[in-house]
């Protein structure tokens, strides 16, 4: 079988607690799975935490290559509130950290992590292994069991076309275990590369509904469009959100 390359991505903004927890767990993760090759990117802008200092700091030596972005460019932050600039400079964000190296080019799949999520490494590399779907993420919830009901990325993560949001009510612990979805992120997500070398990816701009939306619920509507179906939220794997917010 020919060997897998997959290209990990991660956006960065003041998330300097966070990075060797970050990095020590995909190290883990990885290290399941010594028949891959993997190339990390990540981006960075506008922190004013020690995030770039750290991030530069880091060892990367267990990845076929790696590229670190960093730039100021005076953008305003957000809080996790439902904004059209914010999903806009999100997803420029996310296509920068994609797109400006040329690892996407040599890749299977892209596999976006999110900076401040704790995850079990061993559990988590079953999703890298699974290559059965277009779209592929874990289930997200709050740390500690904080609000143990409650999907995190509740935006994103959509059962129906008709859907704008997790629907009220469902419980994540009352789902499938499996399940295919219109869409989903769940801040551990992996996408069929294909797509993405033909630029189908992260917008802020919901063509279908033709508004503004969350850039990782359009990326899945990117998909759809181009013809890749296959969408799916694993409930099996867990990753929670997060250690210090």
């Amino acid at each position: 079988m020919t060997q897998k390359r997959i290209l990990i991505s991660s956006i960065i903004r003041n998330r300097a607690n966070y990075l060797n927890l970050w990095l020590n767990q995909i190290n883990l993760m990885i290290e399941r799975c010594p028949d891959y090759e993997f190339f990390i990117s990540a981006y960075e802008n506008d922190s004013t935490d020690d995030s770039v200092r750290i991030l530069k700091s880091l060892d990367f030596s267990k990845f076929k290559d790696f590229f670190i972005k960093t730039e100021k460019l005076n953008t305003p932050s957000f809080g996790s509130i439902k904004n059209d600039q914010r999903v806009c400079l999100l997803a420029d964000a996310r296509n920068k950290a994609i797109y400006d190296c040329n690892f996407v080019q040599h890749c299977d799949e892209v596999l976006f992590i999110e900076p401040d999520i704790d995850y079990d490494p061993v559990e988590l590399s079953n999703i890298v292994r699974d290559h059965s779907c277009d779209i592929l993420s874990a289930k997200s919830t709050h740390i500690h069991n904080a609000m143990p009901h409650e999907i995190y990325d509740a935006w994103a993560s959509r059962i129906t076309d008709k859907d704008e949001g997790w629907p009220p009510g469902v419980a994540v612990d009352g789902f499938p275990k499996r399940m295919e979805v219109w869409s989903t992120f769940n801040c551990f997500c992996k996408y069929n590369a294909e797509p993405i070398k033909n630029k189908i990816s992260f917008s802020g701009f919901n063509k279908r509904l033709n508004k503004y939306d969350c850039d990782t619920a359009v990326i899945c509507e990117n998909f759809r469009e181009a013809g890749y179906n296959k969408v799916v939220l694993d409930g099996r794997y867990s990753v929670f959100h997060s250690r210090y917010n």
